[in-house]
């Protein structure tokens, strides 16, 4: 139970902090993002615990793209799973 509390009790300060509850900037959301899948949270699961700031995919899609972009690029180019995200709401990982 422990291990499923951990991501859970991280994606909720990611969502906090994309709706501006935890004074973070664009780079501290983008690092808080990285964190996550660092810690190999599906992106899938991120999108879903941001959901308030984010009902449409295509428009989280593209923010994670560069959040990944400008913070953790090993993610953006090895991701399949959010590689799969971005190209199916209509963007390219690779530009």
């Amino acid at each position: 139970m422990r291990t499923r509390l951990i991501p859970l009790a991280a994606a909720a300060a990611l969502a906090l902090t994309a709706c501006g509850g935890g004074g973070g900037s664009g780079s501290s959301q983008a690092q808080e993002f990285c964190d996550q899948l660092a810690a190999g949270t599906d992106p899938f699961e991120i999108f879903q615990s941001m959901r308030d700031e984010y009902p449409d995919q295509p428009d989280w899609a593209a923010d994670a793209k560069e959040w990944a972009k400008s913070t953790c690029p090993d993610q953006l180019a090895s991701n399949e799973i959010l590689r799969n995200i971005i190209s199916n709401t209509g963007g390219d990982p690779d530009s």
